[in-house]
């Protein structure tokens, strides 16, 4: 009896995830609609490349790091919350190298997607108190909402992620 109740209590104490989806406009840029995505063992972000400097973060997915307890990042501007899509796949993704260092996939400085005009980005982060300790990504686009990047992110470890070979390429 006691072992049921301990046992009761453990899983009601473990961390639940928490599902975030945001509807994110993509400006267009010279005909197409570029998203870069850059993983690394403590992070995972979608960027907007800017001709003229620094890509523009517009989401970020962030574990623990020197002087930051990490979490989750959307720049208004771009992006808007929105209903929450259920489930995650990867099916019929290119898997890419696991991410342990700065860069990725394949410490390459990230991928590039060509998306549509709009695209949905999905989490479902699990926290420790305010840290992400474990999350699920995916980036949707098109009519119909297909997944063309999908990764997981286990900070301090590593990133592993998937992507459409017919509109992502390494950069």
């Amino acid at each position: 009896m006691i072992a049921a109740v301990l046992a009761a209590a453990a899983i009601a104490a473990a961390p639940a995830p928490r599902d975030v989806t945001y509807n994110c406009t993509i400006p267009d840029l010279g005909g197409v609609n570029p998203v870069l995505v850059v993983a690394s063992d403590v992070s995972t972000e979608f960027d907007l490349p800017e001709p003229t400097g620094a890509p523009v973060q517009i989401f970020g997915v962030f574990g623990p790091q020197q002087g930051s307890v990490g979490g989750l990042f959307s720049d208004s501007r771009f992006c808007k919350k929105a209903k929450t899509v259920r489930g995650f796949s990867r099916v019929g993704l290119k898997t890419y190298p696991p991410v342990t260092g700065l860069y990725g996939p394949g410490n390459t400085g990230g991928l590039e997607c060509w998306t549509a005009a709009a695209v949905t980005i999905h989490v479902r982060a699990t926290f420790s108190g305010r840290k992400v300790t474990h999350a699920l990504v995916d980036l949707r686009s098109g009519k119909r909402h297909r997944v063309i990047v999908y990764g997981e992110l286990i900070p301090g470890t590593r990133a592993l992620v998937w992507a459409s070979g017919a509109v992502c390429h390494d950069r």
